[in-house]
């Protein structure tokens, strides 16, 4: 189906089995508006988009839709969001498709915006296999992918969105059993039927299933009807069901175990009211993803607050609050004692605990202000916090808490840090008969760096110094900016040396601290006063002294590595500081051609190529067996197939133009009056194929030969050469167009009763061998009694496909006439072939 500038609308569609050579197997939109709903694409083939293909400014909206078994040569198995494309999928089941090029599943292409919500992409596959790529290619140059609530195989979260999973969604489980009879197609309704007698199917209970006529092959079929014994599928896939070949049935309904139901959003875009077969979508609070609505529940089934909702919907939709997370209602929790409320304001007491909107410092389920209020807990100092809650000391040993000592009066606490004074050090040190602790925290005795000794005592006993005898410690007054400290020493500036070497008004110690100047050695001394005074060498030039420079030398030449790299004595492609016949040497990078450069730098400049990105040269993978160039350009075959310049029909990883066509089967085809044409298959061989239905018998010889091909074929010539008759000769015309079937024609039939050779070049390459002998109907290579007697036997006979062999002169009817035919020819016989 296309659509060109239209807005359609499909609904219960079904879009099986059919091909396009351009884009959009099933269905093919072009700047159009395009609604589908209910509809299912299978079995369909394109280079792009195998089901559908959306394209230039096309907008696309599928809901319910299945998309199960298509195939693209190219990209987008299942569907191909093309340029400045708007694509929605909601609901819908992308399985089993299949992509030669990118996006097995869905591919998205420059330009392109898709949304995709509640669905299943699963078992879609490249040749590479049937990762999250497979499933979805997002192209990369301004595309925008949104993926939210899907069940997605080889989910890895790189796409974004929410609610998403990697999971196996668990189908239903498959069937299997074997046909008992071959498949017929109905060419009038374009279905074939399967046929299993010993199956016993419920009439009906199939439909909407996929079936997979040989269990040996990827192909699936969507089922349209069924009986008890036997299965119809939309296409002719008649060749696939064989008697005695196994089978098998995949239903993509969501088994009872699986992860995804319920795991979709209610908040989907398009969410529909129902799923694809008429069942309401949202069977259990909450949406399943994928086409079909499992009618699987929670297990939770209980109605606590008798509001006739399963609690779980209350919770879900937001009815109930649910703090605990526990799928039961607050007010049910706190109803039936499971969750505590005692300050009686609907929440949960734990929920409040963890929320930190109460406190429960005793870790005991209760917030503490119901501790105090009940009296569980005391709270002397009236801080509401519980006494057990707080430090538990009692350093007079009276058998009170310390703080409830000091709040009560029974303790001083002059310093204000809970602990009695009585329990203080006694200490004394400036004798004025107060304890030292009492006399700072009163402010007669000051004690700027907080040890709890009065500075005057620090400065006495030598634990602080005073360089600048301010008389207050050096910290203090670093501390409290009377001082710098530019190198954070706790010395004072104004006690520090004050050298200038750079002459930047600055003293050396500041510029090193402050990081104006570096000081790599340690030595004091800003480095570019080292290397402008000599004191250190600098071969670089980078004002770095050398001894702070790494030393190796792993060339052993007997200059630094980096003196090696700055005098361009030595190169460094890769950037890592060293020498790149040190990083070859010593195994850091590999140099596969032995040209002294790092491989990994020549595929990076691009003097070396790495087509298969694998890091490793292409020519050095060629010399080393791990990749084949049959055609001897220098390239991988795999780069030059995936590249397109060569091609690979049959995708056996050989370029096409390293392969010789071979031909598989020939045909000497004629028409047998108004009943149509009769082919007999000669087949492809020598001699010993001159033999029963191998041999052409009908009047007339030779004069056009069809053959099969192993792969298509472009052009080619043939010269034909008798073996027994020197006098023959023949123009021969050679027919291709590029295609499996290629057909040799003669201006002069070949003679009969003679061995021919027909020798091929182009495309083709070989010989061929083909007789005829008329007249000798029963293939035993002499015409005789025994001939005669076979078509006397079928007098009167309508030419079939079983006896047309006996039809000699191809009018249609086996009389006298082909009788008298044989006769005439008695004793004629096919003489030895070389």
């Amino acid at each position: 189906m296309l659509n060109e500038y239209s807005n359609p609308t499909l609904a219960s569609c079904w879009f099986s089995g059919n091909i396009s050579n351009y884009q959009g197997g099933g269905v093919a939109n072009d700047d159009s508006i395009t609604t589908m709903t209910d509809c299912v694409f299978s079995g369909n083939m394109a280079p792009s988009g195998g089901g559908v293909f959306d394209d230039w400014l096309s907008s696309t909206t599928a809901i319910n839709c299945a998309f199960v078994n298509n195939f693209a040569t190219s990209s987008g198995g299942a569907l191909g969001a093309g340029y400045y494309t708007s694509t929605s999928l909601t609901n819908c089941t992308v399985v089993n498709n299949v992509a030669n090029g990118f996006g097995g599943g869905i591919s998205t292409f420059y330009g392109s915006y898709l949304t995709v919500a509640n669905s299943i992409l699963w078992g879609n596959r490249l040749p590479s296999g049937a990762d999250e790529q497979a499933q979805l290619h997002r192209y990369g140059y301004g595309d925008v992918v949104a993926v939210d609530h899907c069940c997605l195989q080889g989910w890895t979260g790189d796409l974004g969105g929410e609610g998403s999973t990697g999971q196996d969604p668990e189908f239903v489980e498959v069937m299997a059993g074997t046909w008992t009879e071959d498949a017929t197609y109905d060419p009038d309704r374009g279905t074939t039927t399967f046929v299993d007698s010993a199956a016993g199917w419920t009439d009906g209970a199939l439909e909407g299933t996929f079936l997979s006529p040989s269990a040996e092959q990827t192909t699936q079929a969507g089922v349209v009807a069924n009986t008890s014994t036997t299965i119809t599928v939309w296409g002719d896939l008649a060749s696939l069901g064989w008697s005695g070949l196994p089978y098998e049935i995949s239903d993509y309904h969501l088994s009872a175990d699986s992860p995804i139901i319920n795991a979709g959003s209610n908040y989907a875009p398009d969410l529909p009211a129902a799923d694809c077969e008429g069942n309401p979508r949202v069977r259990h609070c909450r949406a399943d993803m994928g086409v079909y609505e499992s009618a699987h529940g929670l297990p939770w089934e209980f109605d606590c607050n008798n509001n006739n909702q399963d609690d779980v919907c209350d919770v879900f939709y937001q009815e109930s609050p649910d703090c605990n997370q526990n799928h039961n209602p607050d007010e049910c929790d706190i109803a039936d004692g499971a969750s505590g409320d005692c300050n009686t304001n609907a929440i949960p007491d734990e929920c409040e605990i963890a929320a930190g909107s109460s406190s429960d410092c005793n870790s005991n389920g209760v917030p503490d202000q119901c501790d105090l209020d009940s009296g569980f807990s005391t709270d002397c100092n009236d801080n509401d916090m519980p006494d057990d809650c707080e430090p538990d000391h009692d350093c007079n040993s009276n058998g009170t808490q310390d703080i409830c000592d000091i709040y009560l009066g029974a303790s001083e606490d002059c310093n204000d840090n809970f602990v009695p004074d009585e329990c203080e050090p006694l200490e004394d040190c400036n004798t004025n008969g107060v304890q030292d602790i009492c006399d700072i925290a009163a402010g007669t005795s000051s004690d700027c760096n907080s040890n709890q000794v009065p500075d005057t005592c620090d400065l006495d006993a030598g634990t602080s110094q005073d360089c600048n005898t301010t008389g207050t410690p050096d910290e203090c007054d670093v501390a409290d900016g009377t001082s710098g400290d530019c190198n954070h020493n706790q010395v004072p500036d104004e006690c520090e040396p004050d050298e200038d070497c750079n002459t930047n008004g600055v003293p050396d110690i500041c510029d090193i601290a402050d990081g104006t100047a570096t000081d790599c050695n340690t030595n004091l001394i800003p480095d570019s006063c080292d290397v402008a005074s000599g004191y250190s060498e600098d071969c670089d030039g980078d004002v770095i002294p050398d001894e702070c420079e790494p030393s190796t030398d792993c060339n052993s030449n007997g200059a630094p590595d980096f003196c090696d790299l700055a005098t361009g004595q030595s190169s460094d492609c890769n950037g890592n500081t060293m020498p790149d016949e040190c990083d070859i040497a010593e195994g850091f990078s590999d140099d596969c051609n032995s040209n002294a450069v790092p491989d990994s730098c020549e595929i990076d400049d691009g003097s070396g190529g790495d087509c298969n990105d694998n890091g490793t040269l292409d020519e050095c993978d060629i010399a080393a067996g791990l990749e084949l160039d049959c055609n001897t350009n220098g390239i991988p075959d795999s780069c030059d197939i995936a590249s397109g310049a060569s091609a690979d029909w049959n995708t056996n990883g050989i370029p096409d133009d390293c392969e010789e066509i071979a031909i598989e089967l020939g045909w000497s085809c004629r028409v047998h009056g108004a009943l149509g044409t009769y082919c007999v298959e000669l087949g492809v061989g020598d001699g010993s194929r001159y033999t029963g239905d191998n041999l052409e018998s009908r009047l007339g010889g030779i004069d056009r030969l069809e053959f099969d091909a192993s792969m298509p074929v472009a052009g080619f010539s043939a010269a034909v050469e008798c073996a027994n008759n020197t006098e023959y000769t023949s123009a021969v015309t050679a027919i291709a167009d590029g295609g499996l079937v290629v057909a040799v024609e003669f201006d002069v039939p070949l003679p009969l009763g003679d061995c021919c050779t027909l020798t091929f070049s182009g495309d083709l390459q070989g010989e061929y061998s083909v007789a005829t002998l008329e007249g000798s109907v029963d293939g035993d290579l002499v015409v005789n009694t025994l001939d005669y007697s076979a078509i006397k036997a079928r007098f009167g006979q309508v030419v079939d496909a079983a006896n047309f062999r006996y039809d000699l002169n191809c009018d249609g009817i086996i009389n006298t006439i082909d009788a008298s035919a044989v006769k005439a020819r008695f004793g004629n016989f096919l003489p030895s072939c070389p």
